[in-house]
């Protein structure tokens, strides 16, 4: 019987087959490691191979066949200085967001619920949409987004999903046809990390403060764009931690706590699934000095003529220049994160002691 249970680690959990099954026989399940794989109820599959049709893994996301063969590139910012100290980048996600909700459309994205599980939510306003900003460096709960984001199709709403470039590939083939009123939006990823390592982090972090965690930010712009700094906000004060001084940050940016399958990821290059790509433009001082500063720059890809059409519809919320594929430096469009020479050991350790004896063994830092 082939099903979506032989697709093992290089599984993405962008559970697209868990919600297309006829017959409700998927479950996402939590590895030890805390990344979601899905499991067949095999009395109950009918071995229809839709599971399969719709992953990510197995298929092409290419069901839009107006998908540019080479993308345009921008670099962008948002005119509000405040916006901007509020946005990963360089605040394209508002820009975007705004456009979709000025015109009663609605917006999928990723915030903290109130345990500060990053999971994907719909916004219908500003106020809603503001959670959705800046960078979540862990693998989201998508719930029932897609089933959500059908509804909304069905029901004409303008629809602006944002998310992985696996999420939303998982998307646009678990829909399986082209919606006029769907913008599709793919972020330039380095990976992700699970819930429950990030949990056991904030735990840590937790114990050494003597107090609760009640929010994470990934980028704060205090000391400037190009420093990456984690603000967590406890209930006594705040706390900002240099990526080389927390655990988690360095684990993930030097490629040892993301899911086994982005160290193999197939949307590392140009060929997006998404009708527009964002991310930050590094390299932006060096090719485009003069539109740079510490505020942040955001790098803009559009993809397909409805990226296009949209782009130049939206694009007076923006202050932008056209750039080049060879002037942005960002190197999760030219190859996957490589997988550190401590991960499997980590995780033998993670396993076996917890996260504080593996993290302080290997992450350095605290």
């Amino acid at each position: 019987m082939a099903n979506i249970s032989q697709v093992g680690e290089q599984c993405f959990g962008c559970t697209a087959c868990e919600h297309i099954c006829p017959v409700s026989c998927i479950r996402m399940g939590q590895d030890t490691k805390g990344f979601l794989y899905p499991t067949v109820d095999e009395k109950q599959c009918i071995d229809c191979g839709l599971c399969l049709q719709v992953c990510p893994y197995v298929s092409d996301s290419t069901l839009d066949s107006d998908l540019f063969p080479e993308t345009t590139v921008y670099a962008a910012k948002h005119p509000d200085d405040a916006t901007r100290m509020q946005s990963a980048s360089g605040g394209a996600f508002t820009a975007i967001s705004d456009y979709i909700l000025e015109h009663q459309g609605v917006v999928y994205g990723v915030g903290y619920d109130e345990e500060l599980t990053a999971c994907h939510m719909r916004a219908t306003s500003t106020g809603q949409r503001d959670f959705l900003r800046g960078s979540k460096y862990v693998q989201s709960n998508l719930g029932d987004t897609y089933k959500a984001v059908e509804q909304d199709l069905q029901n004409s709403l303008r629809v602006l999903f944002t998310g992985t470039p696996c999420q939303v590939a998982g998307l646009r083939n678990y829909l399986q046809k082209d919606y006029e009123n769907l913008l599709l939006v793919d972020l330039i990823c380095h990976g992700v990390p699970s819930q429950k390592v990030f949990k056991d982090y904030l735990s840590q972090m937790e114990q050494q403060e003597g107090c609760p965690v009640t929010d994470c930010t990934f980028r704060d712009k205090g000391k400037g764009w190009k420093n990456l700094v984690m603000r967590l906000d406890f209930q006594s004060g705040t706390k900002k931690i240099d990526a080389s001084d927390s655990t988690f940050y360095s684990l993930f940016i030097n490629g040892t706590i993301l899911r086994p399958s982005c160290y193999e990821c197939k949307f590392t290059n140009f060929n997006r699934p998404g009708d527009i790509t964002i991310g930050d433009f590094w390299g932006i001082e060096d090719t485009l000095p003069s539109f740079d500063d510490e505020k942040g720059i955001s790098l803009i890809l559009v993809n397909s003529r409805k990226g296009e059409t949209f782009f130049q519809s939206a694009c007076d919320q923006l202050s932008y220049v056209q750039s080049t594929h060879t002037d942005c430096l960002q190197h999760s469009l030219f190859a996957p994160t490589k997988a550190h020479a401590n991960k499997d050991a980590f995780w033998k350790d993670y396993e076996e002691h917890g996260y504080l004896f593996a993290g302080e063994k290997y992450g350095g830092g605290r």
